[in-house]
């Protein structure tokens, strides 16, 4: 069993803990009532288990599964050729403003250890 180092493109933003993620999107109003519920009983780390496109329509994703640091949330852009990346981008950026109108989206670049 070794180390899996796997590249991550996407837009939104990172954040060095877990709890910092979950309450970017408490802030933002983005957890229902019932999710917010599920973080209680399950735990901060549980918010990666309840994104996705059927939920948030976003991935919170966490980047170091060994230390437990490294999150981000946002829109991952998997283009299958450079010619649909711009599409993938510009995608992305307006599922981001519907979400958060008022926080500029960062470009994430980084790698995933697993």
């Amino acid at each position: 069993m070794g180390v899996d180092y796997n590249p991550v493109f996407a837009i939104g933003k990172e954040f060095e803990t877990v709890s910092e993620c979950v309450e970017f999107l408490n802030e933002h109003g983005v957890l229902t009532e019932e999710q917010q519920h599920e973080l209680e009983e399950e735990g901060d780390s549980y918010i990666t288990e309840i994104a996705g496109p059927g939920d948030l329509e976003l991935d919170v994703e966490n980047l170091n599964a060994y230390s437990g640091y490294g999150y981000y949330v946002g829109i991952s852009l998997n283009p299958r050729n450079i010619s649909a990346l711009s599409d993938s981008v510009a995608e992305a950026l307006n599922l981001w403003a519907r979400k958060f109108p008022n926080v500029e989206a960062d470009i994430i670049h980084t790698v995933r250890i697993s």
